[in-house]
């Protein structure tokens, strides 16, 4: 409930809108949802396991039909079912600390870092969350059967096909599970459970397409060395959870409060882990795996090519969150830590009334939805597009009825692409579409009309598309 609740100010908020993203996972479940397409990669890329997101908004299409709310609910119906699998899994570990359990799960539900991407569908992140609570539910489990640890296996194979930030924090765990329990045979399973997800999710990986290559790795350590400088400011931007892309918007000061206090709290865990390495009487090789999965998660990121975006910091505040919580088991001051964390909620869910405000898209939903209407009141439906990032949330908001490319050759869904070919080449009636502060090449001329923030240019030609810097197939 508490999920839900805390979401409702952005669910109710005029500036909820699907970025461009967001929009083509919603494009996935509704072909899904119509029995058109199984995607289980995000389109265009060979990466980001989506079928779990899909299912989900498709699932949730059946109560509010193939709309924006539901490709929301079905991301938070994720989150949800995350949240709750990660209060049991740590109930797991201590079956005693209920009351702290569920202070540790509220205050993840209520960190701002999650705030919006709690239901952002953005392909493989909120799966990330579900496999990651649904791992450390089975992991800790008593008396785990050769399923439990095949499962266990395909959890960790699948999280990496998901978000592979999330996997090094996973391996250290499963480390400390596989050694300190008994029964060799059946954790041979994992390897079994492992293999039964990569073998097609391999094969879907190499039929899928290609169009987006991603963010890659860079282990040069200079590389590394420079983004470490910068890691402090970049890790709190992350964990204040108010951005778009690389972009950091102003956020409320319970936001920057409880972002500099989860800032300070994995410096904090680092020392504490060294330290209770080195404390022979109460060493803690549970509490050590820990830090170690929130150290590996940070490497991983350091490593990557191109470390300015704070969503690659989303596995962070998981770890923190669960590194705290085995803190917890090992320090005499449990009341004062109790306390702390009430503390600590109490500006996390104001944090979340904040969101309110939250805005990813320059214009309203509303704004959006008034574009749409007066393209196919025109009878255009083929839009070029000077703005990539508009395709999709044309596409969608439409119900498909307005299909859209880019200026440049190729697209993540290649059957839009060719269908705005033909349409131009049939002679059908087209237009060109992008933000009116930046036409980006196309001049302005008497068919321009301008919306909200936007400018359409109507009765578009071939001339005037290869003059605007469309490159069109000869």
């Amino acid at each position: 409930m508490l999920c839900v609740v805390t979401r409702l100010p952005q669910l109710l908020s005029p500036y909820l809108v699907l970025d461009t993203d967001e929009a083509i996972v919603g494009l996935m479940s509704k072909h899904l949802y119509e029995g058109k397409n199984i995607p289980v990669f995000f389109y265009g890329q060979a990466f980001g396991f989506s079928l779990v997101e899909c299912s989900a908004s498709a699932f949730m299409f059946l109560f509010t039909g193939v709309n924006h709310y539901g490709v929301k609910l079905g991301m938070l119906l994720l989150w949800t079912l995350g949240m709750v699998f990660f209060y049991l899994g740590m109930l797991r570990v201590n079956e005693k600390n209920r009351v702290a359990a569920l202070l540790f799960t509220i205050a993840f539900i209520v960190n701002p870092a999650w705030a919006v991407w709690s239901m952002k569908a953005r392909g493989g992140y909120l799966t990330s969350v579900l496999f990651f609570s649904l791992f450390l539910f089975l992991l800790f489990g008593k008396n785990k059967t050769r399923l439990s640890w095949g499962a266990i296996g395909a959890l960790a194979a699948m999280t990496y096909f998901s978000q592979p930030l999330w996997l090094p924090g996973l391996l250290p765990l499963l480390a400390y599970k596989t050694i300190s329990e008994k029964g060799w045979r059946e954790k041979g399973f994992l390897f079994i459970g492992a293999i039964i997800v990569l073998v097609p999710m391999l094969v879907a990986k190499h039929n899928a397409s290609h169009f987006y290559a991603g963010t890659q790795a860079d282990f040069s350590v200079s590389a590394a060395y420079e983004k470490l400088l910068s890691f402090p400011q970049y890790l709190f931007n992350g964990m204040r959870g108010s951005y778009v892309l690389g972009y950091i918007l102003p956020a409320s000061q319970a936001c920057d409060i409880i972002g500099f206090i989860c800032s300070e709290c994995v410096w904090l865990l680092l020392l504490m882990g060294i330290y209770n390495l080195f404390d022979k009487e109460r060493r803690n090789w549970l509490f050590i795996s820990s830090v170690l999965s929130l150290l590996l998660s940070i490497v991983m990121v350091l490593f990557l090519e191109n470390n300015t975006r704070p969503r690659w910091l989303l596995a962070i505040p998981g770890y923190i969150i669960f590194a705290l919580y085995l803190f917890y088991q090992i320090v005499p001051l449990k009341k004062f830590f109790r306390a702390a964390l009430i503390a600590l909620i109490i500006p996390g869910l104001y944090a979340m009334w904040t969101f309110k405000d939250y805005q990813c898209n320059p214009t309203t939903n509303a704004q959006l939805v008034e574009v749409v209407n007066y393209i196919e009141k025109q009878g255009v439906h083929y839009v070029f597009s000077v703005c990539s990032a508009l395709n999709s949330q044309l596409e969608f908001y439409s119900g498909e009825q307005i299909i859209c490319r880019a200026k440049d050759p190729g697209d993540r869904y290649m059957p839009y692409y060719f269908a705005a070919n033909n349409a131009l080449a049939a002679g059908k009636p087209v237009a060109i579409i992008g933000y009116d502060s930046d036409h980006n090449g196309v001049p302005d001329n008497n068919n321009i009309i301008r919306i909200n923030q936007y400018f359409i240019c109507l009765n578009a030609d071939k001339k005037l598309l290869t003059n605007s810097g469309f490159l069109l197939e000869q």
